[in-house]
């Protein structure tokens, strides 16, 4: 599951870059509704439609559903999901080693150890000026969690892989 998990990972990152400056231009002038919500709400809707499914195809089941991307939407009130609110996640993305250098955190500048360390994925990111990160083009990072910690990853360095919760 990992290699076809990975491919679509990199797949929707691509996505963002091609899309995410005119999506973020079509929002230009609101100023009754915050564009940065409608962004997360856009995000997640595409991520339940264009990487969801190959979750489902490679389980084998319509009913798994990954963790929401990012902050997940805010049209649901109960739920960060745009389609089927109700469903709760039955899977999630996390990332591990790529190669043999190792994970090294953009924000801290450090060496993740040890190796074969499990980070959580939260959603693709670009480092920013003053070396803390921002959900922006190039989308060339990997935001996630290593505990209660923070991490931002080059998406070089990350195979992705889809797992269940309880697998861990």
């Amino acid at each position: 599951m990992s290699a076809e998990m990975d491919a679509k990972l990199r797949h929707f990152a691509e996505f963002l870059r091609q899309n995410w400056a005119g999506v973020r231009a079509t929002m230009q002038g609101l100023t009754t509704i915050d564009a940065d919500e409608l962004l997360a709400d856009w995000a997640q809707a595409n991520w339940e439609l264009l990487v969801e499914p190959h979750l489902r195809e490679q389980v084998g089941s319509h009913k798994s559903f990954l963790e929401p991307y990012g902050e997940g939407a805010d049209c649901n009130d109960s739920s960060s999901r745009v389609w089927l609110p109700n469903a709760l996640p039955t899977h999630r993305i996390v990332c591990r080693q790529r190669g043999d250098n190792g994970l090294r955190d953009l924000l801290t500048g450090r060496v993740l150890e040890p190796r074969g360390t499990t980070v959580l994925f939260e959603q693709f990111a670009a480092r920013a000026d003053g070396g803390w990160y921002k959900v922006d083009v190039p989308f060339d990072c990997v935001l996630g969690y290593l505990g209660e910690q923070e991490v931002l990853i080059p998406l070089e360095q990350v195979a992705f892989f889809a797992e269940s919760p309880e697998s861990s």
